[in-house]
């Protein structure tokens, strides 16, 4: 089975696994490039070079297996995220609500048009141009906001652990869809608001239970020196 997710293009039991799979090789990709050389610019060259490489992958229809091309695409994202954990921009520093909003607001002009259809799971997109503008300004916009406003309970319950979700979802929403087939039930929105409550018991059990499988504790740690 686990071969098959290498050397078999496409043939994956659980469809949204090919996000885990993809985040777990930008991972593994960042750390070696960390590895080299920890400084910022450093690490800024080298995502975009590796960056750059994904997008001529997707320019001439050229797919890896296992996702490694979208992988190689969002290297420069996974850059993003780990300066913005390293710098002030968001940490403890309080937010103007009126500079958030207006931020939020321009950012989701930008992204209504200029932004165009993106298949990250096959790394095809309809403008290179406008993908990581795009995409960090999103980011940057839920980052301010969440910020500004807080923890929201629910929210952030299915935040933290959206990975489990994540990977689980998909069997349990199957299910749903074949017992509440043809019933009254049988509304997107109704089994939303059945699948999310369901993990406020599973995903306890989960973490309790099989804490490595849910990424609630580290199988390897690894340490070393930030510099600037």
């Amino acid at each position: 089975m686990a071969t098959a997710f290498y050397f078999k293009e496409g043939l994956y039991p659980n469809g949204p696994i090919w996000f885990l799979l993809c985040l777990f090789q930008v991972n593994i990709l960042f750390c070696i490039i960390w590895r080299i050389n920890d400084s910022k610019v450093s690490l800024l060259l080298f995502s975009v070079l590796i960056g750059a490489v994904g997008l001529l992958l997707s320019y001439f229809s050229i797919n890896l297996y296992c996702n490694l091309d979208s992988a190689l695409t969002g290297i420069p994202f996974f850059f993003f995220g780990y300066l913005v954990k390293r710098t002030d921009i968001i940490s403890d520093r309080k937010h103007n609500i009126v500079f958030v909003l207006c931020f939020v607001m321009i950012s989701f002009l930008f992204i209504y048009f200029f932004s165009r259809n993106s298949e990250f799971n096959f790394n095809k997109f309809a403008n290179v141009l406008t993908l990581y503008p795009c995409g960090i300004l999103g980011s940057l916009s839920v980052l301010l906001l969440c910020k500004c406003f807080g923890k929201v309970p629910m929210l952030t319950f299915w935040g933290h652990y959206s990975l489990i979700i994540l990977s689980t979802h998909y069997f349990i929403l199957d299910l749903f869809r074949y017992v509440l087939y043809n019933t009254p039930l049988d509304s997107w929105w109704v089994i939303f608001i059945i699948l999310m409550s369901l993990y406020f018991i599973l995903v306890p059990l989960l973490v309790r239970f099989l804490p490595y499988f849910t990424a609630q504790k580290d199988l390897i740690t690894w340490q070393g020196k930030h510099k600037d």
